[in-house]
């Protein structure tokens, strides 16, 4: 049972703010309106906030607050010493331009609230970072090095911060500051043991924009940031600060000087450097399904399976019963998931294989005829039914939170299209695998990005397409490779985010060279599918020649009997390489 006072009072700051302070509002309509209270503080406005929230006054716990203020930390301190003062025993701060991503959320953050000690003043949440046409650009997690980051900076996104509502009995904010008010009210009153982390997905959207989210407002923050870190941290070296500060001051120089646009490019490919998500620049148009809030996928949703499993498979029984075995430990459940085989074997080759596992797990077999995976993916691709898709290759296997784990990144990164997991052999150390989450770039994507690690969300899967059937294995052509590498970059040419996710963890086994040696046109075919994917996708010509020379590069720090494999790789490629050119038609 919930007690009568409200857990979160949510602090919203308003001046001729009424196109998103709908937004704001509607947001909060599914939610339970015993659990929460709003306090809206608008520094008299000439537009139509009033009626606004006239029209919410019915349906929302709104107190509505009209006078003037300095700024945005005036206006807050105005809030917590409303008579009465706040209700709710956190205090969440947003902007007219935020909002709730979705009421199950809210009711999840509620309860999670509900069960913190008294010592805790402040919980950290993460923050979906939107764009102005409401797509998810990015998502701010708070920092788990407080000691190392505190003193650069904002370490915890000021949407996602729960204050208890007795830090304000003798703190406000710092009203000569415009920007940083909440930096410096962290710094003042964060202790070692008052602060808890929700490991929760995101609760709230916050919106690029306004004067700390655009390149003019970032120099400005900066430089404010620089004067707190004096203040609180005089011992602490700063030149991380100062090299932000530099940065913002010349993007700002370029946008006065070669205009915002050219400005807003530098930046993000700066960021990209970092191999972070662009912020700046404008994204290609993205499925609507996408869009926040109104699309927003419901992760309680029940009428359809979490995971579609397309599983192209041919002449390989004993594999693919280890990986249906491996789907029945999945912590996630069995009913989360479907698993639809697309069957390039004779008619009732795999029928008493999929007869033991009918009860059990919900599989769909469709007959393909054999030719290639891409096309059996392309089979299979309109009948999925989850919100999240994978592509399975029939010798793999996951681990017991493959699915679960996927299905967490997912959710707490609403700014996420796709995701490369990591793989390794059976038996091989994962400790060997890189453990930090990074974006994909068109270069980086080439290392390791096998189809089978590859999970994107429904929507992208609908917005990228069919797999390309000229390229993969079973074709009869010569490309006999690239149809996986293929997918991702067509989904990052078109804008959407791809991320590699080492947590989302596959076991397939290692190419075996020796017997691939057997095969040479297997080799020719593999290394001519590379080459033909350079070209189609018009990468640099370093990269082509890196990719034809890469094998020779190996051969030094390979074992004797490999050598020749890389020798005969190398040579495929250079062959590959002019046979692309003179036959299939691209232009430079």
């Amino acid at each position: 049972m919930y007690s009568c006072s409200p857990v979160i009072s949510f602090i919203i700051a308003t001046f001729n703010a009424g196109e998103t302070l709908r937004r704001c509002l509607n947001s909060l309509l599914g939610c339970d309106t015993h659990q929460i209270e709003i306090i809206i503080k608008d520094a008299c406005s000439v537009d139509d906030t009033q009626n606004i929230v006239t029209e919410y006054w019915d349906r929302l716990p709104i107190r509505f607050i009209c006078q003037r203020d300095t700024g945005i930390c005036d206006a807050w301190n105005q809030a917590v010493t409303v008579d009465g003062g706040p209700q709710g025993q956190w205090i969440l701060f947003l902007g007219a331009d935020d909002f709730i991503c979705s009421p199950q959320r809210l009711e999840a953050t509620v309860a999670a609230l509900g069960n913190l000690a008294e010592n805790a003043e402040y919980a950290a949440a993460p923050v979906t970072l939107v764009n102005g046409d409401g797509f998810a650009v990015d998502t701010l997690f708070p920092s788990r090095s407080l000691k190392r980051d505190l003193p650069m900076g904002m370490p915890l996104p000021h949407q996602g911060l729960f204050h208890r509502r007795c830090l304000f009995s003798a703190n406000r904010f710092d009203t000569s500051l415009r920007i940083t008010g909440d930096y410096s009210f962290l710094c003042s009153t964060l202790k070692p043991d008052n602060l808890v982390y929700l490991d929760l997905p995101a609760l709230v959207c916050m919106s690029l924009g306004g004067i700390s989210g655009n390149l003019e407002g970032l120099a400005k923050r900066n430089r404010e940031v620089l004067l707190v870190s004096r203040e609180f941290f005089p011992d602490c070296a700063r030149g991380m600060l100062w090299k932000r500060l530099v940065l913002s001051y010349l993007f700002n120089g370029l946008s006065i000087l070669l205009g915002a646009q050219f400005a807003a490019m530098c930046a993000d490919c700066y960021r990209r450097l970092l191999r972070k998500t662009p912020l700046w620049t404008a994204r290609p148009p993205l499925p609507g399904a996408m869009r926040l809030p109104e699309n927003l996928a419901n992760t309680c949703n029940c009428q359809r399976p979490v995971f579609s499993l397309l599983v192209a498979t041919l002449n390989r029984q004993q594999p693919l019963q280890k990986f249906l075995d491996c789907l029945l430990e999945q912590t996630i459940g069995t009913a989360s998931f479907e698993v639809l085989i697309a069957d390039q074997n004779p008619s009732g080759f795999l029928q008493p294989l999929i007869d033991g596992y009918a009860e059990r797990l919900s599989i769909r077999v469709v007959q393909v005829p054999n030719l290639g995976v891409s096309h059996a993916r392309n089979v299979l691709m309109p009948l999925a039914q989850g919100q999240y898709i994978a592509f399975p290759d029939d010798d793999c296997f996951y681990e017991s939170d493959t699915l679960l784990e996927a299905q967490n990144f997912f959710e707490s990164r609403l700014h996420v299209h796709a995701i490369q997991g990591s793989w390794s052999a059976p038996g091989m150390d994962r400790k060997l695998i890189c453990t930090s989450n990074r974006v994909c770039t068109l270069l980086s994507i080439f290392k390791r990005g096998e189809t089978y690690v590859q999970f994107f969300r429904k929507e992208s899967v609908n917005y990228i397409g069919l797999f390309d059937t000229i390229l993969g294995p079973g074709t009869g052509l010569p490309y006999g490779c690239g149809e996986d590498t293929d997918y991702l970059l067509r989904a990052i040419e078109k804008g959407l985010t791809v991320v590699y996710a080492p947590s989302v963890h596959v076991h397939h086994n290692e190419v075996d060279a020796m017997a691939i040696m057997a095969n040479k046109q297997k080799i020719i075919s593999y290394a001519t599918g590379r080459m033909y994917l350079l070209r189609k996708h018009k990468l640099p010509w370093w990269f082509q020649l890196f990719n034809i020379i890469y094998p020779l590069l190996r051969i030094p720090f390979e074992e004797i009997r490999y050598r020749k494999y890389r020798l005969i790789m190398f040579k495929a490629r250079l062959r590959g390489f002019f046979y692309v050119r003179s036959s299939t038609g691209f232009t430079d």
